[in-house]
């Protein structure tokens, strides 16, 4: 029922054309209130756009947090899989340690200058190996 509300101020919304206002302001036929109008305008116009830039950046907010709560509920159930010992954690942790491996190294290679930083996720992705492989038999 909501709906059909909507969809009559939507109806009795006005054209573009009447909104749009764009003839010149006259001081003399228009006074103070029609500057006044233009201002107030002006700024309406001014927080629209911030209102619209705004949920953007919200959107992609929502997306990146949806996409941080997937990769977290995936990790907390392979770590929970490799406490307990199973087959396909250990298979998801080391195609993650192998994605790790890869993107560090590409990153290591791809770098001319500064490129060292990507030393430590190559360190920890062999150690994630050798975890996999040696601990958990």
């Amino acid at each position: 029922m909501a709906y059909l509300g909507l969809i009559e101020l939507a109806w009795l919304k006005p054209d573009k054309a009447a909104l749009s206002g764009s003839q010149a302001i006259n001081i003399g036929r228009d006074g103070i209130i029609g500057i006044a109008v233009a201002l107030a305008t002006g700024v309406g116009k001014a927080f629209e756009f911030v209102g619209g830039a705004t949920a953007f950046v919200m959107r992609i907010l929502d997306i990146a947090a949806a996409a941080l709560a997937v990769l977290g509920a995936c990790l907390f159930f392979t770590g929970r899989g490799l406490f307990l010992h199973a087959v396909w954690a250990r298979i998801v942790a080391g195609v993650a340690a192998s994605g790790i491996l890869l993107i560090s190294f590409l990153t290591l290679t791809s770098l001319r200058r500064g490129g060292t930083f990507a030393l430590i996720p190559i360190g920890v992705s062999i150690y994630m190996f050798w975890v996999l492989a040696r601990r958990f038999n």
